[in-house]
């Protein structure tokens, strides 16, 4: 799923102004700081409990732009560009506010296109729940979300107890995540 997220990331055309041109020009940093914001802001959807959100966000319940895991990642990763590439809040704020939905919408486009299976929403839980959600609690998590019996699900039974992503160590969780 990281390197999925990390070809639309790379894939995708950038408008440049001269700040963006700086950051995304080959700059592999960039592309990879932005592919794990965008990991990290799900995989700490799911971790937290809010299936929901997750669901309703790749079903397009919402506007994109409205949802609050777009809101999260976009906040973080504006945070980050702030700090790690000495730009203004507002500069970053724009450039996040520009990349991370259009990734996100490819994403989800990505996800539900009936012709590629082989990126699905229970793969997506099966891959940001450590292996936890899958076979039948997925299918338990998807009978109550269609029947809007889905809200925050962690507690009940099976339980489930989530490790935690750790933003400070971003890249120790992402790598142990892929080996």
């Amino acid at each position: 799923m990281f390197y999925t997220i990390k070809h639309l990331v790379t894939s995708f055309k950038y408008t440049p102004t001269a700040t963006l041109a700086s950051l995304t020009n080959n700059n592999a940093n960039f592309i990879t700081i932005t592919t794990a914001s965008i990991y990290a802001g799900l995989y700490n959807t799911v971790n937290q409990g809010k299936l929901k959100h997750l669901l309703d966000f790749f079903n397009n319940k919402h506007e994109l732009t409205d949802s609050l895991i777009t809101t999260v990642i976009v906040t973080n990763f504006s945070n980050t560009l702030t700090h790690r590439f000495n730009i203004t809040a507002t500069q970053a704020q724009n450039i996040a506010g520009y990349i991370i939905p259009a990734v996100l919408q490819q994403l989800v486009n990505k996800t539900n296109d009936t012709a590629d299976d082989s990126f699905t929403i229970e793969r997506i839980l099966k891959v940001l729940s450590s292996g936890q959600i899958k076979g039948d609690y997925f299918k338990m998590i998807v009978d109550k979300y269609n029947s809007g019996e889905l809200d925050n699900i962690t507690g009940e039974e099976p339980e489930i107890t989530f490790t935690v992503f750790k933003p400070d160590n971003i890249f120790e969780n992402l790598k142990a995540m892929l080996l």
